[in-house]
């Protein structure tokens, strides 16, 4: 059976929205353009980002035809020191 890899922020977690919710910044694009400073955003913002709209028809598609895996970065320590912790969660609860 054929692998899939799947990205968990923008992919399956909104992690714009979040970005643009609990910041400064109206558009992630603008959190972008002012360097990606993650001192901007709150330190739990891995754990309460919301999943994607189409998160679960993407899941629910690849289920029957592919082994998949989930793929994420994780910011330098220094900067979310939670945020695997974090995101391992977010995935436990939200039942992907």
């Amino acid at each position: 059976m054929m692998k899939v890899f799947v990205d968990l922020d923008g992919v399956l977690v909104d992690f714009d929205s979040a970005v643009e919710a609990s910041s400064s910044f109206n558009k992630k694009e603008d959190w972008v353009k002012a360097g990606e400073n993650f001192d901007d955003l709150p330190k739990d913002i891995f754990l309460h980002a919301k999943k994607m709209h189409d998160a679960d028809e993407l899941v629910n598609y690849l289920n029957p035809l592919y082994e998949w895996q989930v793929l994420t970065a994780i910011p330098k320590k220094y900067k979310i020191p939670e945020a695997r912790l974090h995101k391992f969660i977010w995935l436990s609860l939200i039942h992907i």
